[in-house]
């Protein structure tokens, strides 16, 4: 019988490293899934802090801020910059755009002065003037990452 001179691993020395990358896999993913969904909450938060920059500007230029007192609606682009070319929405006192928005933001991106804001999930954010939570002011509402209102996580102004 000839002896064979050929170098590699045995089936049980595969079989070892394989369930050792199983495991390790399974101790990373769940933190991998953690911090992206702590990066949606900081990505929110921050397009609601521009919202905020930008709702303030409005409203020292119009005097008060849009929409009619605790009525929940999606945010359109139009309150911040306008019709198309950037012209006044027909809202006296209006002089922006007081906004920029990048296209992950928006609702639909082909038409920017149509559409609405959108939070990291591309969900709509939404926008109650004289809130329950803030009556002198606004309350801006992204569902979070289940996209159901209500939950412990959604992401807001008041919060």
């Amino acid at each position: 019988m000839r002896k064979s001179n050929i170098k590699g691993f045995t089936l049980l020395e595969l079989l070892v490293v394989i369930s050792i990358i199983i495991i390790l896999a399974s101790i990373v993913m769940p933190a991998l899934h953690k911090a992206r969904k702590r990066a949606y909450v900081t990505k929110t938060k921050g397009v609601i802090a521009g919202l905020e920059l930008a709702l303030s500007m409005y409203e020292a230029d119009c005097g008060s801020y849009p929409g009619s007192d605790g009525v929940e609606v999606e945010i359109p682009t139009n309150w911040f910059i306008g019709n198309s070319g950037f012209v006044n929405p027909g809202i006296p006192g209006w002089s922006g755009p007081y906004a920029e928005f990048k296209e992950k933001e928006l609702g639909n991106p082909d038409n920017i002065h149509n559409t609405v804001v959108v939070d990291a999930w591309g969900q709509p954010l939404r926008y109650i003037k004289a809130g329950p939570n803030r009556p002198q002011s606004y309350e801006i509402i992204s569902n979070g990452s289940d996209k159901i209102p209500g939950n412990e996580d959604d992401v807001a102004n008041y919060k």
